[in-house]
């Protein structure tokens, strides 16, 4: 079936084998729309599939050991192009080559390392970088990548989540340890059933998942009780979360009923028990504030306690009745 693309002069769909049979020498640009935001939405990538999406392949083409090398055999392009789909057409890429020689060069940079050693996108591009290899797509690559996975850090840091590893790091950083040996024991904890582990977004915990382990998440308080029997002499812990950072930045769902408490008592007060400016405050309804209000146990006084009037705009306190 052939990969349609959005063509560079009329904007409408079109085969990307009818934009070579154009001119057979053009080189193609990647698919922007659906294969490149796919693979930088990716959490990682392991060493192989970066080899081959650095070098212009998808990270699904085969490989072959071919005179002494291992090279991509019978690749699928990031433009969409098959060797397949081009063949049948008599066609061939017009970066065949020059993607097989990207291949070669940055398979000697990686000699010794792992295949599948994972990282995210953003350092494997950094890695090429560092090598002075610049991969050929990369100016046709909008830099929001970047911007989405720090949205990801803050939004995961605002909610008290680490990933195995960014917590193997803190630990390691705080305890001068070694971060590998922490984060083999973080991954232990969890086969053992001694650290509750999630996939992202998700408040199941899980006791596999398809998902490297290197990125699954544990939760600030979870991590400091796993700390405190297995590593005491860490004084070190996890800060707890801004949970109003957090409502700020759309996680009110991640916070737990008694943070919500917390959040809308501080803010009814400091807004002179104004619902509707208290709710405007911590992004939410009126309505949901007022429903978390209704939960919220209020001390006894003098006159024999008070109960909040949900009612109303201004929050009333009257008497409860003996």
């Amino acid at each position: 079936m052939p990969h349609y693309v959005r063509d560079p002069d009329t904007g409408k769909p079109i085969a990307v084998t009818e934009l070579l049979k154009r001119d057979p020498f053009k080189a193609l640009l990647p698919d922007m729309e659906r294969i490149m935001p796919a693979l930088m939405r990716r959490d990682t990538w392991t060493r192989g599939e970066a080899l081959l999406i650095l070098s212009g392949y998808q990270p699904n083409t085969s490989t072959a050991f071919v005179a002494g090398n291992t090279v991509p055999f019978q690749p699928a392009y990031l433009d969409g192009t098959t060797w397949g789909g081009l063949q049948q057409t008599g066609l061939s890429h017009p970066r065949e080559l020059d993607a097989l020689g990207d291949y070669l060069v940055l398979t000697g940079y990686a000699a010794g390392g792992a295949l599948e050693e994972r990282k995210t996108p953003a350092e494997w591009l950094e890695w090429a970088e560092k090598k002075g290899f610049v991969p050929y797509w990369i100016s046709e690559m909008p830099r929001q990548n970047e911007q989405e996975q720090a949205g990801r850090l803050a939004a995961r840091r605002s909610a008290g989540r680490y990933t195995l590893r960014e917590a193997a790091n803190e630990i390691a950083h705080h305890a001068h340890g070694d971060r590998r040996e922490a984060l083999r024991k973080l991954k232990t904890a969890w086969k053992k059933k001694n650290l509750a582990v999630f996939e992202p977004d998700s408040t199941l915990s899980c006791e596999s998942s398809r998902l490297h382990p290197d990125y699954l998440e544990s939760i600030w308080s979870d991590l400091n009780a796993w700390l405190e029997i297995n590593e005491p002499r860490i004084t070190w812990r996890f800060p707890a979360p801004d949970f109003k950072a957090a409502l700020l930045a759309g996680e009110w769902s991640k916070a737990s009923a008694e943070d919500k408490r917390k959040m809308v008592s501080e803010a009814l007060r400091k807004c002179a028990e104004n619902q509707t400016q208290a709710a405007k405050s911590l992004g939410i309804t009126r309505q949901n504030l007022q429903r978390i209000a209704k939960t919220i146990t209020v001390p006894r006084s003098c006159n024999g306690g008070a109960t909040v009037a949900a009612h109303s705009d201004r929050v009333d306190w009257k008497p409860r009745k003996r």
